[in-house]
């Protein structure tokens, strides 16, 4: 089961400043990034981006697509790179109402058996 846990940083405004829900399982989702497509694994996600580890290093800034089997499509920007890990940022929805429908179901649908490989 998710845990929402609110996360600020004071170092780092460009970091999300919001609640966000740590994923116990694993969600298992594809971040395609500048034509090549990732594995991915979130753990945590909110209102404005996801934390994600992969296998790889997507380029930064570059529109990038977070797919989820159940959640669909979420859009935004790869904006940190670090040990693994990546920080998306996603871009304004068009209705917040659905957003936060995807980002539930994102964290309902939690793959406990997936890993990288």
């Amino acid at each position: 089961m998710a845990k929402a846990q609110a996360k600020k940083s004071t170092a780092d405004t460009d970091r999300r400043t919001g609640a966000r829900v740590e994923i116990d399982g694993h969600t298992t989702v594809t971040l395609a990034v500048a034509g090549r497509v990732f594995d991915a694994l979130i753990e945590d996600i909110s209102l404005k981006g996801a934390k994600l580890k992969i296998d790889g290093n997507p380029a930064l800034e570059d529109s990038a697509i977070l797919e989820h089997p159940k959640a669909g499509q979420l859009t935004g920007r790869c904006k940190r790179s670090r040990g693994g890990t990546v920080a998306m940022e996603f871009d304004v929805p068009e209705s917040p109402l659905e957003r936060a429908l995807q980002c539930i179901a994102i964290t309902l649908f939690a793959d406990e058996e997936h890993q990288p490989g």
